[in-house]
């Protein structure tokens, strides 16, 4: 009953995005897309800033393979315009 009492506060913080906000503050994506944070890939646009982690980790290795190339959508690299 203790453990179960002391894992709702760390649900309840995970859930409504106060773990997220406490490392990224200034990143200025929407609640329902903290999901998208590290989740193994690259989403570009507001997630591949500084502010924001570039995307938790997931933007490294485009960002380091195409320093200049910013895009909406790093998958479609190969398009021509980066």
């Amino acid at each position: 009953l203790i453990t179960l009492g002391s894992f709702i506060p760390v649900a309840y913080n995970q859930v409504n995005g106060k773990y997220f906000r406490d490392k990224f503050p200034n990143c200025a994506i929407e609640a329902a897309d903290i999901v998208k944070i590290g989740n193994g890939q690259c989403d570009g646009g507001l997630f591949n800033s500084f502010e924001c982690g570039f995307d938790g980790g997931d933007c490294a290795l485009f960002n380091v393979a195409f320093p200049s190339c910013k895009v909406q959508n790093p998958e479609e690299i190969g398009d021509g315009i980066c």
